[in-house]
């Protein structure tokens, strides 16, 4: 993997009875008068937690951004081929126009079903079984 950042944080200060809140208090203090943050070597967006969870949920909606544009791009494929099939096994129906309204959304439909299968795939199956699920289970 690569990565698309480095943070800087402070994860405690050895006391069991140190607040969440105390801690992020001592760590913002403790990065403005860090010499890094001072001379410049640290950028500002590189230190502290939150600064990281940040980093961390855009980088994963950007990641399910681009997923559901993939799956988009699919479905438009697929309808697009199957419209193109039923054009070519039927290309003298008069009613073909009104058949291929009432599919495509019952098609749509069946697709949208199959989507909460996606929860039950673990991680360890990864891509390939998402993959399988959603486009090898059609075929």
């Amino acid at each position: 993997m690569k990565a698309l950042g480095y943070y800087a944080v402070v994860t405690g200060r050895s006391r069991k009875d140190d607040s969440i809140q105390s801690i992020r208090e001592y760590e913002e203090r403790f990065f403005r008068s860090s010499k890094l943050f001072k001379e410049g070597l640290v950028a500002a967006a590189q230190v502290t937690t939150r600064n990281l969870a940040m980093g961390v949920a855009d980088c994963f909606w950007r990641m399910v951004r681009d997923t559901v544009e993939q799956q988009a791009d699919a479905f438009k494929a697929m309808r697009f081929n199957l419209e193109t099939e039923w054009k070519n096994t039927f290309p003298r129906s008069k009613s073909r126009g009104i058949m291929v309204s009432h599919l495509v959304p019952s098609l749509i439909a069946v697709e949208l079903a199959a989507a909460p299968e996606l929860v039950k795939v673990t991680h360890d199956h990864g891509e390939p079984s998402a993959r399988w699920a959603l486009v090898g289970a059609r075929s």
